[in-house]
C-alpha cells in the first residue's frame, strides 16, 4: 500500500498554529476525521492520548509520528501537519516538532500500519525530503514530494531485490524497507540511524504491544 493512497488531501494542514503537545494531538486527531476513516473521533482521540502517555512519538529532528491501532479506526489513515513556528513536544531530543504525521489503524491482524510508519520512517530520513514537505506551498506540492520520494525508493527496494536474488548482495542495504528481524520492527535504516529515537518511541513499542 503506498502512503499517498492513506493520505488524503483534507488531511494535510501546511500551517498548523498549534502551542502545546495537547493541541497539536487534537489538532491531527481532526485532520484525521475529516478523511472520514474515524466512526468514533473520541474515542480514536483517548486512544492517540494513552499511546502517547506510554512514551513519546517525537522522535527527534523536529519529527513526530503519534499513531493509535483502534477500533474506532474502520480504514488505515494518515494525517500530516506542518508546524512552521515549531512545537513542544517533549521530543528526545528536547526539540521542538514541525512535521508531524499521525496514523491511524483498524484493530484488525494485519499489520498495514506497521507497514506504512516502516516506509514513512525511511523516507522521513532523507532531509531533502523532509525540507521539501517542510517548504511545500501547496497540499498538491506536498503530495508530490511524497509520491515522488516513495517512487524513487520503490526503485531502489526493487534493485536491491533484483540484486539479491541474483546473489550480488549478501545482506540488507539500509536505505531500502526490507525490515529487521523482529515483531513490528523498524527497516535497519532507521535503527541504525536513529538508534535511540526511532527504535525506544516506535521499534520497541510496537514490538512489546498491539501498535
Amino acid at each position: 500500500m503506498k502512503i499517498r493512497d492513506l493520505l488524503a488531501a483534507e488531511s494535510i494542514e501546511l500551517n498548523g498554529k498549534v502551542t502545546g503537545k495537547k493541541e497539536t494531538l487534537d489538532a491531527m486527531v481532526d485532520l484525521m476525521a475529516k478523511s472520514g476513516k474515524i466512526n468514533d473521533v473520541e474515542v480514536y482521540r483517548k486512544g492517540v492520548y494513552a499511546r502517547e502517555e506510554e512514551s513519546t512519538t517525537g522522535i527527534g529532528e523536529g519529527i513526530a509520528i503519534p499513531h493509535c491501532k483502534s477500533d474506532s479506526v474502520s480504514r488505515p489513515g494518515l494525517a500530516a501537519m506542518v508546524v512552521p513556528e515549531g512545537v513542544d513536544f517533549d521530543s528526545l531530543d528536547g526539540e521542538k516538532v514541525n512535521l508531524i504525521f499521525l496514523i491511524a489503524a483498524p484493530n484488525t491482524k494485519e499489520n498495514v500500519h506497521l507497514d506504512v510508519l516502516s516506509k514513512l520512517s525511511v523516507l522521513l530520513m532523507d532531509e531533502d525530503f523532509t525540507t521539501n514537505l517542510r517548504n511545500a506551498k501547496t497540499v498538491d506540492e506536498f503530495l508530490h514530494v511524497i509520491d515522488a520520494a516513495e517512487a524513487e525508493k520503490d526503485a531502489e527496494t526493487y534493485h536491491y531485490f533484483s540484486g539479491a536474488v541474483s546473489g550480488h548482495y549478501s545482506g540488507f542495504q539500509t536505505g531500502g524497507y526490507p525490515l529487521v528481524s523482529g515483531a513490528g520492527a523498524l527497516p535497519g535504516a532507521v535503527l541504525h540511524h536513529w538508534p535511540r529515537c526511532a527504535a525506544q518511541s516506535c521499534a520497541g513499542h510496537c514490538s512489546r504491544r498491539s501498535f
